[in-house]
């Protein structure tokens, strides 16, 4: 069992309430130490131990705010069949370390940035979403890496002090999977 704090909750007056979106939260992590009244105690368990030994997955979705390296080491079993896997990235570096460990490439998607694009942002990103309201009721922003990274995990840290990035999500292939991967890729001509 964890402790898991949920910081924030849609509200009947904000943009997310009026939506009928009332009480759903976007927004919350484990954390350790004694429940405050207000937190969820949630049973946490190992996909290994769940799942049938001759269970065939081959995409994973993982967005467990902050857990991920943490389901992922629960999971080696099940990883060696999974094809792709769609993670929300918030910067942690040893979910970089453990999707390394496994045996998987990783690329990025569309990045989440707090407030509005600035003069700094446009240099390095593209935006593709703008004035976006969040469930939270702050205003977010998206946009995709305009060029490559060069020291990810430095510049990651940057652009969160810097520019306020919330996350990304990754795409993660599973190396004995990536001629079946460029494959799909290749079939979809997708330009560059």
């Amino acid at each position: 069992m964890q402790t898991f704090n949920v910081s924030s909750t849609v509200s009947e007056d904000s943009v997310w309430g009026r939506k009928g979106l009332v009480g759903y939260s976007s927004v919350g992590k484990i954390v350790e130490g004694r429940a405050r009244d207000d937190d969820l105690i949630v049973e946490c368990v190992r996909a290994d131990d769940e799942l049938p030994a001759d269970a065939q997955v081959s995409f994973v979705k993982l967005d467990l705010q902050g857990g991920e390296p943490a389901a992922l080491r629960g999971m080696p079993e099940v990883l060696r069949d999974v094809l792709v896997m769609w993670v929300e990235h918030s910067g942690d570096p040893e979910l970089l370390r453990v999707l390394e460990d496994f045996g998987f490439d990783v690329y990025d998607t569309e990045y989440m940035f707090h407030g509005a694009p600035s003069k700094g942002t446009a240099e390095l990103f593209d935006v593709s979403r703008d004035q976006v309201t969040l469930s939270t009721g702050k205003q977010a922003w998206y946009g995709f890496r305009r060029v490559p990274w060069v020291d990810y995990e430095s510049e990651l840290r940057q652009c969160k002090r810097r520019f306020g990035l919330i996350q990304t999500d990754l795409i993660c292939v599973n190396r004995r999977f990536t001629a079946r991967f460029d494959a799909a890729l290749a079939a979809l001509d997708i330009g560059e």
